[in-house]
């Protein structure tokens, strides 16, 4: 792996498959954590942890020259076969997915409800995020060596 990938896929190794939730003052720290199941141009994930009432998940990924894939999946984990949003090309990949919870938090800025109920909102759901990285290398995903290390 050329010295810049290398750079890079420890940077993204850092991000690791998990991060804390529940980042207002105050509120506990949720789990989610992600197993992923990726096969051959699909990303896939299991979640192995998460907090109760996890729904508006989304998926998205970007990648070499421009490539960028977004799914929602309402309470459902999203997946995403690289080759329905172009040609996935050969280089380095980074993946993204957030959700929300329904432990409310208190907000600065009131949310407008766009004139449905009249009533502005002032606190919102939790929201949760993990995301990491992988290569797609003559038209496979490879995940990185987490053993690997940089030179």
């Amino acid at each position: 792996m050329p010295h810049a990938s290398k750079q890079l896929a420890a940077a993204i190794l850092a991000l690791g498959l998990s991060a804390p939730a529940g980042f207002a003052e105050g509120h506990a720290r949720e789990e989610f954590v992600l197993v992923d199941q990726f096969e051959g141009l699909t990303l896939a994930f299991e979640i192995e942890a998460a907090p109760r009432g996890l729904q508006n998940l989304v998926l998205t990924v970007d990648g070499p020259r421009g490539y960028q894939a977004m799914q929602a999946a309402g309470k459902d984990m999203p997946k995403i076969d690289l080759r329905d949003y172009g040609k996935p090309f050969d280089g380095v990949y980074t993946w993204e997915v957030t959700g929300s919870y329904p432990n409310m938090i208190e907000i600065n800025t009131p949310v407008d409800e766009n004139g449905r109920d009249g009533k502005a909102r002032n606190e919102i759901m939790s929201a949760v995020t993990a995301g990491g990285g992988f290569q797609v290398v003559e038209g496979q995903i490879m995940r990185f060596d987490k053993n690997e290390k940089e030179e």
